[in-house]
């Protein structure tokens, strides 16, 4: 199920689905109703949400966003919110249906992943020598041994290893 929240044109809470209440460990629908969007966003971020909100009801189109939100205990977690206009029979904006999207464990990834490489490259350029797999070329570049080249292995690296390198 996806997360949603309708507010009226003032960023209010009129609607939580179920799925939106179980990401930020609510229980009942009354404790949300009622009360600003921004109220569930980190402090730092509540500007901007309000601003951007503000951008919606004006009719700009805004893309989703990332936010830092708050749980029901006070816990942070990262979020991205798309959002669309609701409008009525003559097309005038009545509100505002808010998709939420949990994305600490995205984030979370990618850095690790930034980190992994960051790793891989610094090793990279510390290799004496390059070590390939058998039969394949690949580019390298090592700052010893000058600009980068393609490079073809005789043998695997397991292999040089058993010859000790």
């Amino acid at each position: 199920m996806v997360p949603v929240v309708v507010a009226d044109l003032k960023g209010r809470v009129c609607i939580v689905t179920p799925a939106a209440m179980s990401m930020f460990n609510w229980e009942r629908e009354e404790d949300l109703v009622g009360h600003p969007v921004t109220e569930y966003v980190a402090p730092e971020d509540r500007d901007r949400a309000a601003a951007n909100i503000a951008r919606m009801v004006s009719g700009e189109l805004v893309g989703p966003v990332q936010y830092r939100a708050l749980l029901k205990s006070g816990a942070v977690i990262a979020i991205e919110v798309g959002g669309e206009l609701i409008r009525g029979v003559d097309g005038s904006p009545t509100g505002l249906m808010l998709l939420v999207r949990e994305m600490t464990e995205r984030l979370r990834a990618e850095a690790d992943i930034i980190q992994e490489r960051s790793l891989l490259e610094a090793l990279l350029e510390n290799i004496p020598e390059p070590r390939l797999l058998q039969g394949r070329r690949l580019p390298l570049r090592n700052d010893q041994q000058g600009p980068r080249r393609n490079v073809r292995a005789d043998r695997s690296l397991a292999g040089r290893w058993q010859d000790g390198l």
